[in-house]
């Protein structure tokens, strides 16, 4: 028997259940990011200290300051792009991701350019032997955390979800081993920033594999 219309739509409306909200992204990308730094602050401090001077080095180099910000924005709006992206919309990954993006560009860009002019005198002081693995072990739990928070909002560009992700996790470990370990141009970029972009290499990896239309 077919039901009136009337009756049909209160049966409807009365089997409807709550929802929740899963496209909030500010809240979960500020909570990840103070938990996030935090964890990677305690595990480089359980290796030996973060170098000495640092904090006098901030307030005196504008341009280490500067770079310093740049790596925690990147790493905040990579994450905010990212779990952003995992909710399904219509448009360009790569327009949703411009902030995020301009901030990796300018934040590399300022770390080539310490090669031409430091913004720091280099110096072995505070040098850590296994630094490239330090980024890269303290950098994945962080990185899982993200995918998972991402994986919850149905995303559907696992690919694309994961390496914005990636570079998030990665640019945040980097930034930090800046601050822990010795400061010079070379090492810096290749031992602290290249194990941080594999990071994203890595979060794509696994965007594929774990990110995907269910």
């Amino acid at each position: 028997m077919t039901l009136p219309r009337d009756r049909l739509i209160t049966n409807l409306v009365d089997d409807l259940v709550p929802v929740p909200r899963r496209a909030r992204v500010a809240s979960p990308t500020c909570a990840w990011l103070v938990v996030a730094a935090l964890f990677v602050t305690a595990c480089y401090l359980l290796v030996q200290p973060f170098r000495p001077g640092l904090f006098e080095q901030l307030l005196t180099a504008p341009r280490f300051a500067i770079e310093t910000a740049l790596g925690i924005t990147s790493a905040a709006l990579l994450c905010a792009g990212g779990l952003a992206l995992a909710v399904p919309a219509l448009g360009s990954p790569w327009r949703r991701l411009a902030p995020a993006l301009a901030a990796l560009s300018a934040w590399l860009g300022l770390n080539l350019y310490a090669f031409a002019e430091p913004a720091l005198a280099p110096s072995m002081i505070g040098k850590r032997p296994g630094c490239i693995w330090e980024v890269l072990l303290a950098g994945t739990p962080p990185l899982l955390v993200l995918l998972w928070l991402a994986r919850r909002r149905w995303p559907l560009r696992g690919a694309i979800n994961g390496l914005a992700l990636g570079l998030g996790a990665g640019a945040l470990a980097a930034t930090l081993m800046q601050l822990a370990c010795l400061y010079e141009p070379t090492h810096n970029f290749v031992f602290h920033l290249l194990p941080g972009l594999a990071l994203g290499g890595i979060g794509m990896a696994a965007g594929l594999r774990y990110l995907r239309e269910r």
